[in-house]
């Protein structure tokens, strides 16, 4: 019907012509699937082509061939059989079938197709005739009912058959217990060649010459492990090499340090035990001598002054941080931050909080009369209440009556006069202090809109001794308990939520077992390989034997201490196959960590699977050892290489939610300058998908972005029934709360969502598409501009402190250039910029060294001109 609408307009072949092109067709298609791919591939090779009228009829099979496969999914109910679809068309068979017919036969019929392919092909033709109802196409036979030729006469039209035979194909017997194993019933599906095959005793024909020198520099060919040990054993005496790898490890200390601020573990190997001292009763009469007691009132006095010392030290820095924050508060206020973190004493950190707290609630009645008349700068309030969480939160058991009357006064300053009664209620307060010092806004919207990244959340109180810098979850718990037992583990954690300290707990404990264990840590990119290396060399310090070094990485650009290292990082591109076979393949225990698992159950039941047979290689090589009772050297050698109390063991381990909240805003160019507008990730939902799906389980809000949803929520809704129960100043886990946590927020966008979808549930679709339109952000601009723009986002960024910022670029060149950009902006803005910065200072100070140097060094020249 298609055909016969274009047939109007061109010059295509006839209406009768096509049907026979049709029927040969499908006696093309009654042949394929009858014959093998190998015996239609000896067939001729007809050279000619077709005829220019059909190329119309050959297109418009082609479309529909496409618009079949294209919608196989439509046909899901019809239970298809698609072993035939790569074989779907085969042009050669179809110009022999046409050739025959226009050059060969003579009278029909000529081919003896037999009872199947006949009765094949004549269901073919009815099923034709059944779909074409506007006009009648003929009956299956005589094939050709026209005389045209739809092939090209041309000169020579076949092309010579080679008479060699076709080679068998089919797979090499073999015998193998590995291939037997992983394969198993599916090898009886594959075709595989007789062992008499005459292509099978080609293959053990030895070569004249076997390839073991380079073809142009005629070296011996070896691979990455033998030439990294050559590499090793040429360079390990050479000064420059040595000089070189102490820088490395220099600056990976120094990478480490700026990455995490967290002091230098020293780990000591608990095989190696102190020598007992053979010397009996003399020891004890050695300690009672003269030299011994002076000696030791010495030492008594020497850590006596170094505690004065401490002490001494410890009052400075707080002098020091108390002079800053007078002076500078939010910058004083870091340095007081990184203190508490190195701080191991509760009741030092409390006073330090207390410090902090009456430097904020100063810096703001300070603010209020001067600046704050106009605009108030909230982040002082922010620094004010963040104290007032930490001290009420983390301090319960040391505050006393007047430290809570203190924060009570805090409160009332800032307005939040319930919550400071329900802490003092005999504190009396000011009419016209409220109103100079308050800051206008209640108090569980202040804590959701401008403290949400400061929310405490809710830790467990006790403490993991084998955790020393924080409280553990219970999944975290549980990944340390699979590193103790030696077992293995699949991780799903989002990012930033602890995962990867599982992987740092591993690695203490190999380097305090012995000095030959190795953790091999494999990262999917080289960037992540130095930072994870830097910051072990940071984390952990350790006295080897010669030749030995903590840390070392193998990456394909670079390789440092491969083979003599204990905490190994290979960093590769590689893709899943590779990873698939490095997890089947290793004998040791394991720890997959992950953010991004689509079926965690599956892949470990999976993993469990390749550890059932490793337990069972392991048992049988074990039972051999034993049964054919080796030499004491062999079973030394099994033992010392069998893993103590190794389990295989394969637990799935679900982490919780992520530390850090994640904000999305979108940048655009507008006006000749960089904007960042902010998506709310309710705007990327329709409320189709809320109705048939719900909210999904990934897709979290920011406290700010629930009170967001709320106050859209409710001017789109002016009369909602439950617009005061959900309003933050009365929700039931906010009101009259002084500490708001994490958890309580949570809860609090839980309702939300529940409510929105109710909205839905109860026929409020067009108020829902309301509240998701004024969600989303305003039109934004072309980006066709961000490659221009791209040093101008930067320096955006910079006066947001918003850097350091990671840029994710699609194509390698492109990032020299984005740097490139960056760096030339940079040099222009510093030609331009003021030369009293503080940039130009430095600089200035450095050319009079220099200056000073060169003329030093001429004095001397004049007054020795021999020496050099």
């Amino acid at each position: 019907r298609m055909y016969h609408r274009v047939l109007v307009h061109s010059n295509c072949l006839s209406l009768q012509e096509v049907e026979d092109f049709c029927r040969l067709r499908c006696l093309c298609v009654a042949f394929q699937l009858h014959l093998p791919l190998s015996q239609r591939a000896c067939s001729r090779v007809i050279t000619c082509s077709w005829i220019r009228n059909s190329d119309s009829f050959l297109k418009m099979n082609k479309w529909c061939e496409h618009f079949i496969l294209s919608n196989l999914n439509v046909f899901g109910c019809w239970n298809l059989n698609l072993n035939h679809v790569s074989d779907l068309y085969d042009e050669q068979l179809l110009k022999n079938i046409a050739f025959y017919y226009e050059f060969e036969s003579t009278q029909e019929p000529h081919l003896n197709l037999g009872d199947s392919i006949r009765r094949d092909y004549e269901d073919l033709w009815n099923v034709v005739s059944h779909l074409v109802k506007e006009f009648n196409v003929g009956k299956s036979f005589p094939l050709r009912t026209t005389r045209r030729h739809f092939l090209r006469q041309e000169k020579s039209v076949i092309q010579e058959i080679s008479l060699e035979k076709m080679p068998s194909v089919g797979f090499i017997p073999m015998t193998s217990a590995v291939i037997d194993e992983f394969v198993g019933d599916m090898m009886k599906d594959l075709p595989v060649l007789k062992s008499d095959d005459p292509v099978v005793p080609s293959l053990f024909k030895q070569k004249t010459s076997d390839e073991l020198l380079h073809w142009h520099a005629q070296k011996l060919l070896s691979d990455d492990y033998d030439r990294t040990k050559c590499h090793v054993d040429e360079q390990s005496r050479d000064p420059h090499v040595l000089d070189f790898l102490k820088k490395i490890q220099d600056y990976q200390q120094f990478y480490g340090k700026s990455l995490e601020s967290i002091s230098t573990k020293v780990i000591v190997t608990q095989t190696t035990r102190p020598k007992e001292d053979s010397s009996g009763a003399s020891g004890e009469i050695l300690q009672n001598t003269k030299p011994h007691q002076i000696t030791k009132k010495s030492k008594k006095k020497s850590f006596l002054k170094e505690d004065q010392n401490k002490a001494q030290q410890n009052d400075d820095l707080l002098f020091s941080i108390e002079e800053e924050m007078k002076n500078n508060l939010h910058s004083g206020i870091r340095k007081l931050e990184d203190y508490l973190t190195s701080c191991a004493s509760n009741s030092v950190k409390f006073g330090v909080e207390m410090l902090g707290l009456i430097a904020c609630f100063k810096a703001w009645k300070e603010h209020c009369r001067g600046e704050g008349k106009i605009s108030k700068d909230l982040s002082i309030a922010v620094q004010m209440m963040k104290r007032i969480h930490s001290l009420l939160e983390r301090y319960p058991e040391i505050l006393e009556a007047e430290h809570h009357q203190y924060i009570a006064k805090c409160l009332k300053y800032l307005g939040f006069n319930d919550l400071a009664n329900s802490l003092d209620p005999t504190l009396i307060g000011d009419d016209k202090n409220k109103k100079k010092y308050s800051i206008d806004i209640g108090p569980a919207r202040f804590q959701l809109q401008y403290m949400g990244h400061y929310l405490i959340r809710d830790e467990r109180k006790d403490r993991d001794p084998r955790v020393q810098d924080f409280i553990p979850n219970a999944w975290q718990q549980e990944l340390l308990d699979v590193v103790d037992k030696n077992e293995s583990a699949v991780i799903v954690a989002p990012t930033s939520s602890g995962k990867t300290y599982a992987s740092y707990y591993c690695m203490e404990k190999v380097l305090r077992e012995s000095d030959v264990g190795v953790v091999v840590y494999v990262a999917p990119a080289k960037s992540l390989v130095g930072q994870v290396a830097a910051t072990v060399e940071n984390r952990f310090t350790k006295t080897l034997p010669a030749g030995r070094t903590l840390c070392g990485a193998f990456t394909r650009d670079y390789r440092h201490n491969v083979l003599n290292c204990q905490v190994h990082y290979l960093g590769r591109e590689v893709g899943a196959k590779f990873w698939e076979l490095l997890l089947v393949i290793i004998r040791c225990p394991f720890l997959v960590l992950s953010a991004t698992i689509n079926n965690p159950n599956l892949l470990t039941k999976w993993l469990q699977s390749v550890k059932q047979y490793w337990k069972q290689a392991d048992k049988i090589m074990e039972e051999k050892f034993i049964s054919e009772k080796q030499a004491d050297k062999c079973l030394n050698f099994l033992q010392d290489n069998s893993y103590k109390n190794q389990s295989y063991e394969v637990r799935l381990v679900l982490g919780g939610e992520r530390y850090n909240d994640l904000e999305k805003h979108i940048c655009s160019v507008k006006h000749d300058d960089v904007y960042f507008d902010h998506f709310h990730p309710c705007a990327a939902l329709t409320t189709d998908i809320i109705e048939k799906y719900g909210f999904p389980p990934d897709l979290t809000l920011t406290p700010q972005e629930s009170i967001q949803l709320y106050d859209t929520m409710a001017q789109v809704w002016e009369t909602w029934p439950r617009a005061q129960e959900l309003c933050p100043e009365e929700f039931i886990l906010f009101k009259n709360k002084i500490v708001i946590k994490k958890l309580d927020a949570r809860k609090y966008e839980e309702n939300l969502k529940a409510e929105l979808t109710n909205w839905i549930k109860n026929g409020q679709v067009k108020k829902v598409k309301r509240v998701l339109k004024n969600l989303s952000p305003d039109s934004l601009s072309s980006s066709k501009d961000m490659v221009k723009m791209f040093p101008l986002l930067v320096e955006k960024l910079r006066q947001m402190d918003k850097l350091p910022a990671i840029f994710f670029l699609f194509k390698n060149d492109d990032v020299g250039k984005r740097a490139g950009s960056v760096c030339t902006f940079l040099e222009k803005t510093e030609t331009k910029s003021h030369p009293h910065t503080e940039c130009h200072s430095y600089v200035f100070a450095i050319d009079e060294v220099l200056e000073k140097v060169r003329k030093t060094q001429k004095r001397i020249t004049k007054k020795n001109p021999k020496k050099p």
